[in-house]
């Protein structure tokens, strides 16, 4: 709860003004809007262990850590992306300070709410 707590404090101070309203804070996640119509869950356990998902229009994406024997233990994270697809994560990297994964994703979703051109 307290990692959901810093979370919530930094991305207001760095994105306030592309948020549409403050960021909410649930029992195991926050939820926020930006100013281009994208809807964010973001829930993290640890540095390695997150689930960031948006819903963009009709479109509905997801990054996560959730193991999958379909992918090379080697790419942890994976988007689940906007056509269904499970690919590679073209944004965050396990292991880098859960902020800096969600400000890289923050900052590619308000250039491209279903992250075209971006490794996939």
């Amino acid at each position: 709860m307290t990692l959901h707590l810093e979370l919530r404090d930094a991305i207001e101070a760095r994105y306030g003004d592309a948020l549409q309203g403050p960021v909410e804070l649930h029992q195991d996640a926050i939820r926020l809007r930006l100013g281009n119509g994208v809807e964010m869950e973001v829930r993290f356990a640890a540095e390695d262990a997150y689930s960031i998902r948006w819903t963009s229009g009709r479109d509905e994406l997801c990054i996560d850590t959730a193991p999958r024997p379909d992918l090379q233990p080697a790419l942890p994270s994976h988007l689940h992306d906007h056509r269904g697809q499970v690919r590679p994560d073209p944004i965050t990297r396990p292991g880098l300070a859960p902020i800096e994964n969600l400000s890289s994703l923050i900052n590619a979703l308000l250039i491209s709410p279903t992250l075209e051109g971006r490794g996939h």
